[in-house]
């Protein structure tokens, strides 16, 4: 079915009528549930709290539903919330495929577009918990969806408004922050730091995923954000230190990214003031704009939206100590002195679990009150953009990045395409020879045209960032970036991808998921010889290690037959086994893309021979390093055996008899001797 005739479809399907809330169950407040109200001082939820809430909510109202969309690392069910008006709990299937069609103009007819904007409701998403120890957004989920399932003035703003809402986007955190909490609830610990990650690999940095999906969790809500969803508007609540301003939100710092229409940039300005008038009209003070968080890095739950034309929304409330409140005099805060972007300082005083609660409560007021008065505008504006996007990719600068079939590592060609396709970006499959500023490409290269709604979102991640030099003062020292200031995927994954500036024939095929092309075994014999120069090869090269085989590296150049291995490459010999070694060499040349050569007659040098895989530990200190994390997640996915080793298996010495590498992390010397007071 053609794209126009998907639209067509669409334009021509019955809306459905008004569903009855007569039968409906009382609607249960949270407390009613909980024991406590959300917000309550040294009171948490752990996940089966919150899902059991949820739960009760979505079958006692009409307003509301609840979807398990996928698991966390450890198992734990993801849920979205989709809160609305009943009528459009009717139709959500339809009113999913209208955000498809809007997020994509080219599927639009003038006469399609207007009756999807008249008659379509905008849709918000709101992100929680993603950090766990900041766990304010968590109870506010609950406190939020149930005001916009009961009360009448947000009914009717469910008339123009979907919400769409995770009440955490890693619950294997929220339960390790609950546990540790409760655990050291009246000792002098509480509230103190856990001395483990929160998310299994990546702590922290479960933010900083967005961009390339290695984990469950991002995969998961990138497929509702840009496969199923599209949402106009995306909120990720978030908390920050207790010495500043007690809320941030948009506008945000210089610079701005030069991948950013300035439409989204100044929708994001009207989206973060009409949330700071909220709270300043509720009598609340210390909200502040333009304090730290800047427009330019690519990899944020608030950020990557936004080359998605949507507008990417960041609030930052002041913690608590975990649930417990904290008291601060004035002397003890170092906010910025009152000005534009911070009308009224807080004073000081208690500051509280529910304060934060009640602070994100206010903002998603403003937030609702403003998307649903201005529904069409918010609509209309993320058609614009995505047609915007499509007509600066059509001019060219560039038309196009091609990624040429033959690559040192095509495993790592395919993890960098499935992360831009996993983020919702068109990439084409050539069945012939393509000619493009004046090259010729061979049949299979993958193309990412510009011209397309997504096109920030490539072009980011695809092209050579330069941040702009800015000084404090003339001629003082940088202004340093919020975050990371590049990451070009070709040149961090050693992908070889070529910019095509003139225009050519876009042709080939749409393509659902990279695959790579299976390698080939050449030659006979029982010695099996690899490159080493793609990252897969690791895995073969561990496992044939546990099968009993040694290895050894070429220092010079080898020729097998008519190829030419440059130094490094690694011959596997079987001990016992010959057959299951060249099984496993095949299986894998097949899987992860790389060529092998059999021989025989091989002579390993005088020394350096493997016969087994290394002993391998990474300390794992009590300062929860998330390089740590990172590192046992990378030995993982490439099958490396290791052993984590803590603070009292080094104190107790004689490693070397167990170990023959021990991986400190990037962690401080002091904080290794140290650990945490």
């Amino acid at each position: 079915m053609t794209r126009h005739a998907i639209a067509h479809l669409l334009l021509v399907l019955p809306f459905a009528a008004p569903v009855s809330l007569s039968g409906q169950e009382r609607v249960p407040a949270p407390e009613e549930v909980l024991g406590f109200v959300p917000g309550a001082d040294s009171m948490l939820a752990d996940w089966s709290q919150i899902g059991g809430y949820v739960g009760r909510l979505a079958e006692a109202s009409g307003y509301v539903r609840l979807d398990t969309i996928g698991h966390s690392t450890l198992g734990r069910p993801l849920l979205l919330l989709t809160i609305t008006a009943p009528r459009h709990q009717e139709r959500l299937d339809q009113i999913k495929r209208a955000q498809a069609l809007l997020a994509d103009p080219r599927l639009l007819t003038p006469a399609l577009e207007d009756s999807l904007v008249r008659t379509m409701p905008a849709v918000v998403f709101i992100n929680n918990n993603i950090h766990s120890t900041e766990i304010g957004s968590s109870l506010f989920s609950m406190a939020l969806a149930h005001r916009l399932a009961t009360e009448e003035r947000y009914r009717a703003l469910l008339e123009n408004v979907v919400v769409l809402m995770t009440p955490s986007a890693n619950p294997d955190g929220l339960d390790t922050v609950v546990a540790w909490y409760r655990s050291h609830q009246g000792t002098p610990y509480e509230g103190g730091p856990l001395p483990w990650l929160y998310h299994p690999y990546t702590g922290h940095d479960n933010n900083r995923d967005w961009f390339m999906l290695t984990q469950v969790e991002t995969r998961v809500l990138s497929r509702v954000l840009y496969r199923e969803w599209f949402p106009q508007v995306v909120w990720d609540v978030h908390q920050m230190g207790s010495r500043g301003a007690r809320m941030f939100v948009p506008p945000f710092s210089d610079p701005v990214n030069p991948n950013l229409d300035p439409i989204v940039v100044e929708a994001t300005n009207l989206v973060g003031t009409a949330m700071a008038a909220a709270l300043y009209d509720a009598g609340k003070t210390g909200v502040q704009h333009q304090s730290r968080f800047d427009l330019w890095w690519h990899g944020g739950m608030r950020t990557v939206p936004v080359r998605h034309n949507m507008v990417g929304i960041l609030s930052e409330a002041a913690s608590v100590r975990l649930a417990s409140p904290i008291h601060q005099e004035q002397d003890d805060l170092r906010a910025a002195s009152a000005g534009v972007n911070y009308p009224q300082p807080w004073e000081g005083g208690w500051w509280r679990l529910g304060d934060i609660v009640e602070y994100e409560l206010l903002a998603a007021d403003g937030l609702l009150r403003l998307v649903s008065g201005q529904r069409e505008s918010f609509i209309r504006r993320f058609v614009t953009l995505g047609r915007r996007a499509i007509a600066a990719g059509e001019a060219g600068d560039p038309f196009a990045y091609l990624i040429p079939p033959e690559q040192r590592d095509p495993w790592a060609s395919a993890v960098l395409v499935n992360a831009l396709i996993g983020a919702g970006i068109e990439v084409r499959r050539t069945t012939e020879p393509l000619e493009a500023d004046g090259r010729i490409h061979p049949a299979g290269t993958l193309v990412v045209p510009m011209a397309q709604p997504f096109r920030s979102h490539a072009k980011d991640l695809l092209e050579i960032q330069r941040y702009p030099e800015r000084e404090q003062y003339p001629g003082g020292p940088p202004v340093r970036p919020y975050d990371v200031a590049g990451w070009t995927l070709p040149l961090q994954m050693g992908v070889r991808v070529v910019e095509v500036e003139r225009p050519f024939p876009l042709a080939g095929d749409v393509v659902a998921e990279a695959e790579v092309a299976p390698g080939t075994v050449h030659g006979s014999g029982p010695q099996l010889v690899l490159s080493n120069r793609s990252n897969m090869e690791s895995r073969t090269i561990a496992r044939a290690l546990e099968m009993g085989a040694r290895l050894w590296v070429v220092p010079d150049t080898l020729r097998l037959g008519s190829a030419t291995l440059r130094p490094g490459a690694v011959v596997l010999e079987a001990a016992g086994n010959p057959a299951g070694l060249a099984s496993l060499v095949a299986d894998h040349s097949a899987l992860y893309g790389f060529d092998a050569w059999a021989a025989k007659g091989l002579i390993p040098p005088g020394d350096g021979v493997v016969e087994r895989l290394p002993r391998i530990g990474l300390y794992k200190p009590w300062t929860a390093s998330m390089d740590e994390g990172w590192t046992r997640w990378v030995l993982e996915q490439h099958g490396i055996p290791y052993m984590s080793v803590s603070d009292s298996l080094l104190r107790a010495g004689h490693l070397g008899e167990v170990l023959d590498v021990l991986i400190l992390p990037d962690v401080s010397d002091s904080s290794i001797v140290s650990g945490r007071s």
